[in-house]
C-alpha cells in the first residue's frame, strides 16, 4: 500500500529510521560474536563461560543499532485514523452520526468526517480525524499560494459542491491477503471512484455546536459519507460471497481525493486516510441500539 501512495509526489510524506535490516552485515557479527563467545568458554571454562555469557552480557563486539537503521519515507494521511465500527442489522442505517451510542461515546469530541459503508447486513463506519486547521464549515480557511499540494486538493474538497465531491473521492482498495476465491473478486489495487451508479454517494455536513452562554464547542463539526452498497443487487451478492472469510482477509485501504478521470490539466490531491482490516470476528459485532421514540415520529412525520 505505501508504495502505492509514494508514487503521488503530492501526498505529504515523513521519513522515518525505522528502515530494513542488513542481513549481509547482520550474518558477519552474528559470526563474530559467535566466535567471541567460544573464546570465553574456552577460557574459562564451560560452566563459567555460559554463566557470563547469560542474555545482556554477550560482548557484542562492534555491533551497533545504528547498523539495523535506514532512512525511509512514507505517506502522511491529512486525517488521522480514530477507528472502525461493524454494526450488524436488517437495513443499514443513514446519517449514522445522529446514532445516540456514537455521540455518547465521543463522535463529535473532535471534528471527524465519517465514512459509512451501508452493506446489506449493517454499517461498516470509519472514523477520520479532521486536520488542526478545520474548525467548522462557516469558516474554512482560504487556500493559499504556499500551501501543500494535498491541503489545497482537501480545501477544495471541503467547499466545493456535492457533484464536485463525487467525482473526485477515490478508494485504494490492497487485499493483503484473503482465500482464493476473495481474490478472484477484489478490485485491482488501484484508484477507484466510489461514486457509481451502484454505489452512489451522500454527503451530509454538519456544523460544531456552541455553548452560547460560555463559547465552548460542544459538539464539534462533521462530515458524513454515506456510501450506498445495500441497493443493487449485484453488489449484495459479492457483498455476500466476501462476508463468511471476514476472519481470514486482511485489507489495506485509503481514502483519497483526486481530479476526475478524463479530466484536462493538472490538480492537486491528497490522501485523507489510511488503515487495515485485518481478520474481523464476525461473532464480535455489535448491534446499534434502537432512536429514541421520539426521533422515530420525527422520521414519520417527514416521510
Amino acid at each position: 500500500m505505501m508504495n502505492q501512495l509514494l508514487k503521488n509526489p503530492d501526498y505529504g510524506r515523513r521519513k522515518s529510521m525505522a528502515g530494513e535490516i542488513d542481513m549481509t552485515q547482520m550474518k558477519e557479527d552474528c559470526l563474530q560474536i559467535q566466535d567471541e563467545l567460544s573464546n570465553v568458554v574456552e577460557e574459562e571454562g564451560e560452566e563459567e563461560g555460559v554463566k557470563n555469557c547469560e542474555m545482556g552480557t554477550a560482548p557484542l563486539g562492534n555491533m551497533r543499532a545504528s547498523k539495523l537503521e535506514r532512512e525511509f519515507d512514507f505517506v502522511v494521511p491529512m486525517c488521522k485514523f480514530r477507528g472502525m465500527d461493524f454494526f450488524v442489522g436488517d437495513f443499514p442505517e443513514k446519517e449514522i452520526w445522529k446514532q445516540p451510542l456514537l455521540l455518547k461515546n465521543g463522535l463529535r469530541d473532535a471534528p471527524t468526517m465519517i465514512g459509512n459503508l451501508m452493506l446489506p447486513s449493517g454499517n461498516l463506519v470509519t472514523y477520520l480525524q479532521m486536520p488542526d486547521w478545520f474548525d467548522d464549515w462557516d469558516n474554512i480557511p482560504e487556500e493559499r499560494e504556499d500551501d501543500p499540494p494535498d491541503v489545497k486538493a482537501f480545501k477544495r474538497f471541503f467547499t466545493g459542491d456535492l457533484e464536485y465531491q463525487q467525482l473526485r473521492l477515490k478508494v485504494l482498495p490492497m487485499v493483503v491477503k484473503a482465500p482464493y476465491l476473495v481474490k478472484m473478486i477484489a478490485p485491482d489495487p488501484t484508484l477507484n471512484a466510489i461514486h457509481q451508479p451502484m454505489s452512489p454517494v451522500t454527503i451530509k455536513k454538519v456544523n460544531k455546536v456552541v455553548d452560547p452562554l460560555t463559547g465552548n464547542t460542544t459538539a464539534a463539526a462533521v462530515m458524513e459519507v454515506g456510501v450506498d452498497f445495500h441497493t443493487s443487487r449485484a453488489i449484495g451478492r459479492l457483498i455476500n460471497i466476501v462476508m463468511p472469510h471476514l476472519g481470514s482477509i486482511t485489507l489495506d485501504i485509503a481514502f483519497v481525493v483526486a481530479a476526475p478521470w478524463g479530466k484536462e490539466g493538472t490538480e492537486p490531491s491528497a490522501c485523507l486516510g489510511v488503515w487495515r482490516i485485518d481478520k474481523v470476528d464476525f461473532m464480535s459485532f455489535a448491534q446499534l441500539p434502537e432512536h429514541p421514540v421520539e426521533e422515530v415520529e420525527e422520521e414519520i412525520k417527514d416521510i
